[in-house]
C-alpha cells in the first residue's frame, strides 16, 4: 500500500516538475511544422489576492490551442459556492463547488466553433466555471452563468461548448482550499464532425495505466486490449466485442510497479502471451494465454534495476521470440532469450546512455536480424545496438534527439524500405524524426512540434495513403496529437485529439474490424482507455476484416500455415484487375509488397520468401481496384 500512494505521489510531482523544465527548455529552432502553438507554455504561475475582475488574465490574443499555466495559491474566493447544482454542470456537484479561490481569465471567441476548455490541477475538487464577461462590472450567478464542471474524483475538468465569434468569457479557475497549487488551463477546438477520428469513448482500467497493447487475446480475431496498471501491479485484459467496444476489464497480477506490455506468441502455441515490465521490482513478468483470453499466473525473471519497456522480437534467428527490457535505473538493456517454451535464459546487459527509456528491435541495417533502439531520456540521444546475428549486440552508437526521449518506434517513414526512427522528446515538445541511411546510421534529426509533454509515438497508416503516419500520445495536454506523412518522411503540422488525464501511451490498430487503423491511449491519472476511432473508411492494415470484398473475389488461407521459409498465397479475381499484395508484421508495418501490378482474371497465386524473416504472426493483405481483404498467417523456425 505505502508503494501505491508513492506512484500517485510521483504521477502529482510529474506534474509539478513540468513548469520547471518546459521553462527551461531552450527553443528548438530545428522545428519545422508545428500548428499546436500555445499561448504561455512556458510557467507564469500568477498568485493573484483576488479573483475579480481587477485582476484577470487576458487570453483573447492567444492563437488556438491555449495552453496557460497558473497558481491558486494566496488567491481569494469571488465567485461562488453556488446554491444547487446548475443546470449545466456535466460532473458531479459538490455543495461546497466555487467556494475555493479563484483565478481568472478572459477570453474572447475568434470563430464560430465547438470548443473544449479543460483544467488539470494539483488539488482534487478544483473547478471550472465560465461566465459571460461583463467586467469591469463582476458578473453574477445565475444570470451570467454560461456553465461549469468539477470531476471531484480526479484533478481534472473539461467542458464542451458551442460558442460564436466574438463572445467575451471570463473563465473561473477555482481551487480548492486555500493553498490549492499550480493548475494549467487549457483551451482548443473540438474535433469537427468530419475529423479523422471520432471523439474519444473511454473504458476503465487499472489504477495508473501506463502502456496499452492491442492484439487478438481470445481467438476470436478481434483486437483485444492489455493495459499494464503501474498503480498496483495488475494488467488488465479488455475483450473486444468485435466492433471497437469492449467488456469490463479482467485484471490478472503482474510484479511491482507494471509499467510497458508486450502481447505475442512466446511459447510457439499460437496465441499471444504477455510479457510486462515492471518498474519496482526490476524484471519481466510472463502470463501464458490459455489460448481464450484467460492468463495463467506471472512467472517474473530478472531484468535490471528500473525496468521500464519490453519488447519481443527474435532476437537469436532460432525462431522464438526473444526480450529486449530497457532499464531506466541502470541505464542499460536486458536481452533474454527464450528457450521456446516462454521461459527464459539468464539475463545479459548492454550499457547505453542516461536513463534507458524505451526499446524497440527491428531490422536497422539491412541484413534481417533484428537490431535495438534505445531512447535515454537524460542523455537526450537514441542508443542503436546492432545484431551481430546471434542475438548479442556490438557497443551502442548514440544518436542526438531532444530533452526527455521517453519513446521510439521504427518503421519506414520515407518509402525507401529502411526502418526509421521517430522519437517523443517530453520537454520541448516534439518528435524527432531519423532518417536511416539504409546501414543502420541515421541522419541528424528534424523535429515536429506536438502537445505537451509527448510520453509515446506509433507508426501506422493512419489515412489510407500506404504511407506511416505518427500518433503521439501528450502526458500534460492529455491528447494524442496525428501527424500525417507526405509520404516522404516530412509530417504535416499535428492535430489533436482529446483523450484522458495524463495521456501515457498510444497504440494504433484496427479495433473496430472496419478496416482502418482507431486508437487506443491510455490515461494515467483518469484510470482508463481511450479508444478513438478512425472515420476514414479504409487506412492501414484491416488484420480480419473481409466485410469489404465481393463475394466473387476469393484469398484462400496460405499454405502450409504454419510455415518454416516459404508459403503460398491463392487468390481469385472475377475479372482483369489491379492488384497489390502486401505483406505486414504485428506492428502494423508493411514488411514488403509481394505483387503489384494488372492481373488477369481467374486463379492466381503468389509465394512469399520468409527466410530474412523472425517467427512470429504476420498479415498479409491483397488490394483488388477498391477491395481489399486481409488474413493471418504464423511462420515458425
Amino acid at each position: 500500500m505505502i508503494r501505491c500512494y508513492y506512484l500517485a505521489a510521483l504521477l502529482s510531482l510529474v506534474l509539478l516538475a513540468a513548469p520547471l523544465y518546459a521553462g527551461n527548455e531552450r527553443a528548438d529552432e530545428s522545428v519545422v511544422s508545428q500548428k499546436v502553438v500555445s499561448g504561455s507554455v512556458a510557467p507564469d504561475n500568477p498568485v493573484l489576492t483576488s479573483g475579480d475582475c481587477s485582476d484577470y488574465i487576458d487570453l483573447s490574443d492567444q492563437p488556438l490551442p491555449i495552453s496557460r499555466w497558473g497558481n491558486t495559491s494566496g488567491a481569494t474566493s469571488d465567485y461562488g459556492p453556488y446554491p444547487s447544482r446548475p443546470a449545466c454542470w456535466p460532473g458531479p456537484f459538490n455543495q461546497n463547488a466555487g467556494a475555493g479561490p479563484d483565478v481568472t481569465f478572459k477570453w474572447t471567441v475568434p470563430i464560430d466553433s465547438t470548443y473544449t476548455i479543460s483544467l488539470l490541477a494539483s488539488a482534487y475538487d478544483s473547478g471550472l466555471e465560465i461566465y459571460s464577461f461583463t467586467c469591469p462590472i463582476e458578473p453574477v450567478y445565475p444570470a451570467d452563468f454560461i456553465c461549469g464542471n468539477d470531476d471531484y474524483d480526479y484533478m481534472q475538468s473539461q467542458l464542451t461548448l458551442d460558442l460564436v465569434q466574438g463572445q467575451s468569457l471570463l473563465i473561473v479557475v477555482d481551487g480548492y482550499g486555500q493553498s490549492s497549487g499550480v493548475f494549467q488551463l487549457e483551451i482548443f477546438y473540438a474535433p469537427p464532425e468530419d475529423s479523422l477520428f471520432a471523439p474519444a469513448v473511454n473504458y476503465g482500467a487499472g489504477s495508473t495505466p501506463y502502456s496499452v497493447f492491442a492484439a487478438d487475446l481470445d481467438g476470436d480475431s478481434a483486437k483485444d486490449l492489455a493495459v499494464a496498471n503501474g498503480d498496483c501491479d495488475s494488467v488488465s485484459i479488455l475483450i473486444n466485442n468485435g466492433n471497437g467496444t469492449f467488456q469490463t476489464p479482467v485484471n490478472y497480477g503482474a510484479s511491482d510497479g507494471p509499467y510497458s506490455v508486450f502481447a505475442i506468441d512466446l511459447d510457439r502455441d499460437e496465441d499471444n502471451d504477455l510479457a510486462i515490465a515492471n518498474w519496482f521490482s526490476n524484471d519481466v513478468s510472463i502470463l501464458k494465454n490459455n489460448g481464450d483470453g484467460i492468463f495463467q499466473t506471472a512467472v517474473n525473471y530478472p531484468a535490471d534495476s528500473g525496468a521500464v519497456s519490453v519488447f519481443a522480437a527474435d532476437l537469436d534467428n532460432d525462431g522464438n521470440n526473444d526480450l529486449a527490457v530497457a532499464n531506466w535505473g541502470s541505464d542499460s538493456v536486458s536481452i533474454l532469450m527464450n528457450n521456446g517454451d516462454a521461459t527464459f535464459q539468464t539475463v545479459v546487459n548492454y550499457a547505453v546512455e542516461s536513463g534507458a527509456f524505451s526499446v524497440f528491435a527491428a531490422d536497422l541495417d539491412g541484413d534481417d536480424y533484428n537490431d535495438l533502439a534505445v531512447a535515454n531520456y537524460w542523455s537526450l540521444n537514441v542508443s542503436i545496438l546492432i545484431n551481430y546475428g546471434n542475438g548479442t549486440f556490438q557497443d551502442a552508437v548514440n544518436y542526438g534527439v531532444g530533452s526527455g526521449a521517453g519513446s521510439v518506434f521504427a518503421a519506414d517513414l520515407d518509402g525507401d524500405d529502411h526502418n526509421d526512427l521517430a522519437v517523443a522528446n517530453e520537454y520541448p515538445n516534439n518528435v524527432s524524426i531519423l532518417r536511416n541511411n539504409g546501414d543502420g546510421t541515421f541522419q541528424d534529426s528534424l523535429n515536429y512540434g506536438v502537445g505537451i509533454h509527448p510520453w509515446s509515438v506509433f507508426a501506422a497508416d493512419l489515412d489510407d495513403d500506404d504511407d506511416n503516419d505518427l500518433a503521439v500520445a501528450n502526458n500534460i495536454s492529455h491528447n494524442v496529437s496525428i501527424l500525417l506523412n507526405n509520404g516522404d518522411g516530412t509530417f504535416q503540422a499535428a492535430d489533436n485529439y482529446w483523450a484522458g488525464g495524463y495521456s501515457s501511451s498510444v497504440f494504433a490498430a484496427d479495433l473496430d474490424n472496419d478496416g482502418d487503423n482507431d486508437l487506443a491511449v491510455t490515461n494515467a491519472n483518469s484510470n482508463d482507455v481511450s479508444i478513438l476511432i478512425n472515420r476514414t473508411s479504409e487506412t492501414g492494415i484491416d488484420n480480419f476484416n473481409n466485410s469489404t470484398m465481393s463475394y466473387s473475389i476469393s484469398l484462400s488461407q496460405n499454405y502450409p500455415n504454419p510455415f518454416n521459409a516459404q508459403t503460398t498465397i491463392q487468390y481469385s479475381l472475377p475479372e482483369q484487375s489491379n492488384v497489390t499484395i502486401d505483406i505486414f508484421d504485428l506492428l502494423g508495418r508493411k514488411i514488403e509488397t509481394l505483387a503489384e501490378g494488372i492481373k488477369p482474371a481467374g486463379n492466381q497465386q503468389a509465394i512469399w520468401d520468409a527466410s530474412g524473416q523472425a517467427s512470429g504472426i504476420y498479415f498479409y493483405r491483397i488490394k483488388a481496384e477498391d477491395k481489399a481483404e486481409t488474413k493471418k498467417m504464423v511462420l515458425l523456425k
